[in-house]
């Protein structure tokens, strides 16, 4: 059976609906600006700060044992 343009094109779309938010939020992860609407060139100090705030690390460490511990329960279940 052959499948028509218009499945393609629907598809395209809904992953393009998908992940071109996800890149272009990737990319502004490593914007230098202060202000998310500006770019100001390629940096990593905002992934610095973040892992030198110790609220931050505190609840990333508190989230990684909650879903260790799920998956660990799932997985028995």
């Amino acid at each position: 059976m052959r499948r028509g343009w218009a499945l393609y094109v629907a598809a395209g779309f809904g992953f393009a609906v998908l992940y071109v938010p996800l890149a272009i939020m990737v990319v502004y992860s490593f914007n230098a600006s202060k202000l998310a609407s500006v770019w100001g060139g390629w940096s990593l100090r905002w992934y610095g700060e973040l892992l030198a705030n110790e609220q931050i690390l505190t609840a990333a460490w508190g989230s990684l044992k909650v879903a260790v511990l799920a998956a660990t329960i799932g997985t028995v279940f």
